[in-house]
């Protein structure tokens, strides 16, 4: 990742200033491709590439730098400036020089810093309280759709209850095509017939399929088999073609004339005057 590093001055006139132009290349170089913790990345033969070095001269450079430096200013880790670690190199010192440049009066660095934690810490506590506020909205709604599961469980268990019964009684017989002709014993021919030609109303047995025989409308045989409602249904069509006629007025006013007429005849009387 590109960037920048604060360069001091006061580098000009430190000890590895003093060394061979190569090993200054290679310090001033790792200074700059130097990350945010001082880690170099890199292998010995690519670094000394970048740094325009040789590799022998890449190698000294390390080893020197590696080094303890009794005339150097920093007296931590006896004057060394880089480590080797895995990938590539340390700055030992780099914290230090970079803590010392971001205390420099006009640098931003440190509120930036803290803004970045403070935000953080903020962003943090937000989705803590978001998660703990969508709980509770879950919890609340359970808790409000249990009662309303528990009632409508129990609806269903009626309503099923209540089509169990129902279609029991209402199976309590059978269906018109469900009863056997008790004259040729097939199933599914049997209707109702109407009654036409002078015949009364009856049950009558196909001629596609059944035999075609006639059954009175109180064969007993046909109502027991019914289920209740429709044999109460024909019971109440019977009651009904045995009650008596109840005759009209203009019908009595009628049979009352002819009855009139015929008596006059008897008594050889002409309707207008005598015989």
């Amino acid at each position: 990742m590109s960037g920048w590093t604060k360069l001091f001055s006061s580098i000009v006139t430190s000890s590895v200033w003093c060394e061979d132009h190569a090993t200054v290349r290679v310090w001033v170089a790792m200074l700059a491709v130097g990350d945010a913790d001082g880690i170099v990345e890199g292998s010995l033969p690519g670094f000394a590439n970048l740094a325009r070095v040789t590799v022998e001269e890449m190698r000294a450079a390390v080893d020197k730098l590696s080094s303890p430096d009794p005339d150097s200013r920093t007296p931590d880790h006896e004057g060394r400036r880089i480590e080797a670690i895995e990938g590539g190199w340390r700055i030992l010192n780099h914290g230090r020089y970079r803590e010392k440049a971001q205390a420099k009066e006009g640098s931003r660095a440190p509120y930036f810093r803290d803004y970045r934690a403070r935000k953080a810490a903020e962003a943090e506590a937000e989705a803590a309280r978001a998660q703990d506020a969508a709980k509770k909205a879950k919890d609340a709604k359970q808790k409000t759709q249990q009662p309303t599961v528990a009632r409508n469980t129990e609806e269903r268990g009626e309503k099923q209850e209540e089509g169990t019964d129902a279609h029991t009684h209402a199976r309590a017989g059978q269906l018109l095509d469900e009863i056997a002709c008790t004259s040729c014993g097939r199933v599914g021919f049997l209707v109702q017939s109407p009654g036409r030609g002078g015949n009364p109303p009856g049950w009558w047995c196909r001629n596609t399929g059944g035999c075609g025989f006639n059954f009175p409308l109180d064969h007993a045989p046909i109502l027991k088999a019914l289920t209740p409602g429709a044999r109460k249904a024909i019971e109440d069509q019977i009651s009904r073609s045995q009650a008596p006629a109840t005759r009209t007025k203009a019908e009595s006013t009628e049979d009352a004339i002819a009855e009139g007429i015929r008596r006059a005849q008897e008594r050889g009387v002409i309707l207008g005057g005598a015989a």
